[in-house]
């Protein structure tokens, strides 16, 4: 029994990874200019790394907006990526995964939205262009201020994402 629960626990371990994947793939990040393949392979591995300790926390219930938040800067600085994309991945991954797994409220509410251009122009411009929230660009400070608005105007900051889905 010991040996089976050990295997069962690698085949978890894999089915984790394997969604952390199709998620961070499903955001079209991949198609992302990275500046050489061996960024695009640091930024994989090194985003998967990092989501995998917060679908932990989700799974625990430990997760909160600070984890999230520094988890984003974790993914910046060891794949020298933008917080575009490193929130992206993050926050689809914990997307899915908190509402498949039918996470409590409490944890929901400290998730962030996943910032798109749908979500920028829905929150910041209202449709206008603004080069500094394309994903390539989009900083720390620019990234907490969206964040901080979608709050405001629907007091969920996930329910931002509705401009994706509806948009």
């Amino acid at each position: 029994m010991i040996a089976e629960n050990r295997k069962l626990g690698r085949l978890a371990k894999g089915a984790r990874r394997g969604f952390i994947l199709s998620m961070i793939a499903s955001t079209g990040i991949y198609r992302t200019s990275f500046k050489s393949d061996k960024a695009r392979n640091t930024f994989k591995k090194e985003a998967l790394a990092i989501i995998e300790q917060m679908l932990l926390n989700v799974d625990d219930g430990s997760l909160t907006n600070y984890k999230i938040r520094k988890a984003i800067i974790r993914i910046m600085d060891a794949c020298g990526c933008s917080c575009g994309l490193a929130q992206k991945a993050l926050n689809v991954a914990l997307k899915y995964y908190c509402f498949v797994k039918g996470t409590p409220l409490r944890v929901i509410k400290e998730l962030d939205c996943p910032i798109d251009s749908n979500v920028v122009a829905e929150y910041y411009k209202k449709g206008k262009y603004d080069s500094r929230y394309r994903l390539l660009n989009l900083s720390m400070k620019n990234y907490e201020f969206l964040q901080n608005k979608i709050q405001n105007d629907e007091g969920l900051r996930i329910l931002g994402e509705l401009a994706y889905n509806e948009g």
